[in-house]
């Protein structure tokens, strides 16, 4: 891949992971952006972070397979890859988030 397809491929991404973080904060306007890891965490008595890695494993568990189904000569789809990818990287960032929450630290902007 040249420099100005990879360059392309990374904007793609990062303005794709900034619309579904940003939509899908809509959807927890009225209560906690990370309630859900929190909430999910207390019912499993396991830290919030646990909570998002037990989450986010399923995607890479997916990640894995895909690999797994090309090696075997089998396609899977751009659109499965960019699925499992975003949500992965989606989760990378509400980790940080929880981290950040966590260390009570405000992160450099």
């Amino acid at each position: 891949m040249n420099q100005k397809d990879f360059n392309q491929t990374v904007k793609a991404r990062i303005r794709q992971t900034q619309d579904l973080l940003l939509s899908k904060g809509k959807e927890y306007a009225d209560a906690d952006r990370l309630g859900n890891f929190k909430e999910g965490a207390a019912y499993q008595r396991i830290t919030p972070q646990q909570c998002l890695m037990g989450y986010v494993t399923k995607h890479l568990v997916a990640i894995v397979e895909f690999n797994l189904r090309e090696a075997r000569g089998e396609f899977v789809s751009h659109e499965q890859w960019d699925e499992k990818i975003g949500d992965v990287i989606v989760y990378m960032h509400l980790l940080e988030a929880l981290v950040v929450e966590d260390l009570h630290e405000t992160p450099d902007v």
